[in-house]
């Protein structure tokens, strides 16, 4: 023990002298020490043996014995060797390293650095960057890992990725799935790389998956996935690409079907992008799909028929100019016969508000030219409305009076030439109250609109193209009230309430009624409705709450769409049982029929490095399940 101590005493004071870097003190300790002195009788190399422990910054080596060079920094060590560093612990039968520059060369080596794991002949450490050759990588912590990515050379970048040249996949120790040259993985996603795993289906038969996700390089967040199908149907191939960074996301999916019915492909893409320039800012959406059929988008796309089945294709280029907006965009029925109307395009021209002089006058104007596509016609429809509007403050209210005056003319080849007047004059008044409570500020603003609108063509004397040929002509009154809620931590939520009144006719017109509300820190409300007051119609219906605490995920709410005979109730309930099980069950049911439209039970197991995910579905005209295993890679 006083070696030890004479020891460690030397060392501080070596610390202590000149050309050690005082930015990067080093600690070191050992059994014996040896100081080596240089031609100028300085220390120069010291030689550590028994017990060595080296401190630089966030690494630490222990080993059997050491060279240290305190000049230059390099450090080379062997014998029960580890060093431990912010990307995880390694251990090796040798390392030269220079503790200065953090870099160096660990041969036959093992690592673990949660959740991965792995062995090379050589590693070499820079920095943040740790490259392997000849190893291998696993989310599995046993001495024989389940699965692991074996490559010639593996680059690794803690939270951010790892990349992988002339990999293979290998299951248990000697069987390969899979070859390929190139393959990098996204850590930050935290998503599983592979996927495989048997489904079934009534309309589509049995078949297996395998699945395949990687980043397209280190210096992209875009992610590639490849989707392998073989089944008693057919074989298909499969192809995912999106990215956060950039807002884009495309699929598409060929299958070939065993019978002489062939080939069937489908796909979609979505993007959405806002950039600015010296010329102005802008935005571009794009959200298009093309399918062999509804089956086939049902069958291969599942997820995307349920969010867009009975929704156009679209697409949009907006830009602003300061005072004008630019806009182009398509509308397609993406082969739905429940949809009538297409846009094939539109462009507009906004000004949303120009100030007349000093006075509080605003000028808007909105220009647009649409080309209409419907089963019967088509129909070019141009549109030019100017709006003058003012506005005054007086007190708590605010009174926006305005006029406005425009044409809308038609050509089609059905009706031939029409043309509409559209004038109208009103004024709006509304008012905002702040009110605080003590877990939120509220903000109410109530505001009534009364107008006088006149028209050529009344509401039914056109085709319906879009809302302009809903409009009536006569005296109006319209209700609004918004509700916006902040709490200490921003927003809590909205609720807007809006309907009309037309003297006139002494009637309703359809009331609208959005909402989304924090009420607790656990339960969360959403909802948006319509109603057709005057006939006493409910015309659509979609609300939410959503109740979350601990370990339980529930959510019930009512679906209702007038257009399509929709009328039921949907809910959802999950529960994660522990670290290792989870299940969730969902439920469909459908009033008009009373009988349930879809039911769904759903599986989580983990299984040491791996989870298993098994998944049953009965709807009306099928039943499903698939039994999926993915390793952890979290």
């Amino acid at each position: 023990m006083a070696r030890n101590l004479r020891t460690g005493l030397f060392v501080l004071f070596l610390l202590c002298s000149s050309g050690i870097s005082e930015d990067f003190p080093i600690y070191y300790s050992s059994d014996i020490s040896k100081i080596e002195l240089n031609r100028d009788g300085e220390p120069g190399e010291i030689i550590l043996q028994g017990n060595v422990k080296v401190l630089f910054q966030n690494t630490t080596i222990t080993c059997d014995k050491a060279k240290f060079n305190r000049i230059t920094g390099d450090i080379t060590a062997e014998g029960s060797l580890s060093v431990q560093t912010p990307q995880g612990l390694f251990n090796a039968d040798s390392i030269t390293y220079n503790l200065y520059e953090e870099k160096g060369v660990l041969l036959n080596v093992s690592f673990s650095s949660p959740p991965l794991y792995g062995k090379a002949n050589k590693a070499e450490k820079k920095e943040s960057l740790v490259v392997l050759d000849r190893g291998y990588i696993t989310t599995c912590d046993l001495e024989k890992p389940h699965y692991r990515i074996s490559a010639e050379r593996i680059e690794y970048v803690q939270d951010d990725y790892i990349k992988a040249e002339r990999m293979k996949l290998i299951f248990g120790e000697r069987f390969s799935l899979l070859y390929l040259p190139r393959f990098t993985l996204d850590v930050k996603r935290k998503e599983a790389p592979f996927i495989v795993g048997p489904r079934y289906s009534k309309r589509i038969g049995e078949k297996i998956d395998f699945i395949f996700s990687h980043r397209a390089g280190e210096k992209t967040d875009a992610v590639v996935r490849e989707r392998i199908s073989l089944g008693s149907e057919g074989w298909g191939l499969g192809l995912e690409t999106f990215s956060d960074k950039t807002g884009y996301s495309s699929s598409g999916f060929v299958h070939n079907r065993w019978d002489d019915r062939g080939i069937e492909a489908g796909g979609f893409a979505e993007f959405g992008r806002s950039y600015s320039s010296p010329r102005g800012n802008g935005r571009v959406i794009l959200d298009w799909r093309w399918m062999y059929d509804n089956k086939f988008f049902n069958d291969f796309f599942n997820d995307e028929f349920i969010k867009k089945s009975k929704t156009y294709n679209y697409f949009s280029y907006t830009h602003n100019f300061g005072n004008t907006i630019l806009n182009l965009n398509f509308r397609e029925s993406a082969s739905e016969d429940f949809l009538k109307v297409e846009k094939l395009p539109e462009l507009q021209l906004h000004t949303p508000y120009v100030q007349l002089g000093e006075i509080p006058l605003f000028l808007e104007n909105d220009l647009c030219l649409t080309n209409f596509y419907t089963e019967e016609e088509n129909c070019i429809r141009a549109m030019d409305i100017l709006t003058v509007k003012g506005r005054k403050n007086a007190g708590y209210l605010t009174f926006a009076p305005y006029v406005s005056l425009g044409g809308v003319s038609y050509n089609s080849d059905v009706y031939g030439d029409r043309f509409n007047l559209v004038r109208e004059v009103g004024t709006k008044v509304s008012a905002t109250v702040k009110k605080s409570a003590r877990r939120y500020t509220g903000y109410f603003t109530p505001a009534v609109s009364l107008f006088y609108r006149g028209i050529n063509y009344k509401r039914g004397e056109i085709k319906p193209f879009d809302r302009i040929e809903e409009w009536d002509d006569g005296r109006f009154l319209n209700l609004q009230t918004d509700w916006a809620f902040m709490g200490r931590d921003g927003y809590l939520g909205r609720i807007s309430i809006d309907n009309a009144y037309s003297f006139d006719t002494d009637e309703f017109d359809r009331s609208f009624l959005k909402y989304d509300l924090q009420l607790t820190p656990h339960i969360y409300v959403e909802g948006e409705n319509e109603w057709d007051i005057n006939d006493e119609r409910y015309r659509f219906g979609v609300n939410d709450i959503v109740f979350q605490y601990g370990r339980y995920d529930y959510s019930i709410g009512n679906r209702y769409n007038e257009e399509d005979d929709t009328s039921g109730i949907a809910g959802r309930f999950e529960h994660r049982v522990n670290q290792n099980w989870r299940y969730a069950l969902e439920m469909q049911y459908d009033i008009n029929s009373g009988s349930f439209t879809r039911k769904s039970f759903e599986v989580w197991k983990k299984l040491h490095c791996w989870e298993m995910n098994f998944s049953l579905t009965v709807d009306e005209n099928d039943f499903s399940f698939f039994i999926i295993a993915y390793p952890i890679f979290l």
